[in-house]
């Protein structure tokens, strides 16, 4: 899993280039005067955050691969933070911050917090529990787990979101 936390760390380190080429395209104006505005100056700090990222993921990856051993705890938090923090960006430029009002800003965070969780749940449902449910012995109990798990998970993420 640390291998797919460096891989997640370079591609949004990659796209965050790509936003701000973006951005610089949509305003018709250079690189350098897309930076020099509100949404560049937190394209920046998200910058930095994910440049962050990148480094506590690497030194994550080779403290497991070397010692063979789950992340430290530490390591781990500090992955959640940053990873908090760099959320915080998206809604920093996102249609809600247009308004100027803590509310939606608020409800636009909230709202990337309950779509991650539930990205990252499929992703634990595909990589975890799928493969130890494909072990399972009885097939019944297999096809029982599954038919449980899916429209739970379903029915409290259309509640968040």
């Amino acid at each position: 899993m640390a291998k797919l936390t460096v891989i997640g760390s370079v591609v949004l380190l990659a796209s965050g280039f790509a936003m701000i080429v973006v951005q610089a395209y949509s305003i018709n104006a250079g690189i350098l005067n897309a930076i020099s505005t509100k949404f560049g100056n937190t394209w920046i700090l998200r910058m930095i955050e994910c440049a962050v990222l990148l480094g506590i993921s690497l030194i994550t990856y080779y403290k497991v691969r070397n010692s063979k051993s789950l992340a430290p705890r530490g390591l781990v938090i500090s992955l959640f933070f940053i990873g908090v923090a760099i959320l915080a960006t998206t809604s920093l430029i996102s249609h809600g911050a247009a308004t100027g009002q803590m509310i939606p800003l608020t409800l636009d965070f909230i709202h990337n917090i309950a779509a991650s969780l539930w990205i990252g749940g499929i992703f634990y449902v595909a990589l975890i529990i799928l493969p130890n449910l494909k072990q399972a012995v009885n097939d019944t109990a297999n096809i029982s787990s599954i038919s449980i798990i899916i429209p739970r998970f379903s029915i409290l993420v259309i509640t968040i979101l």
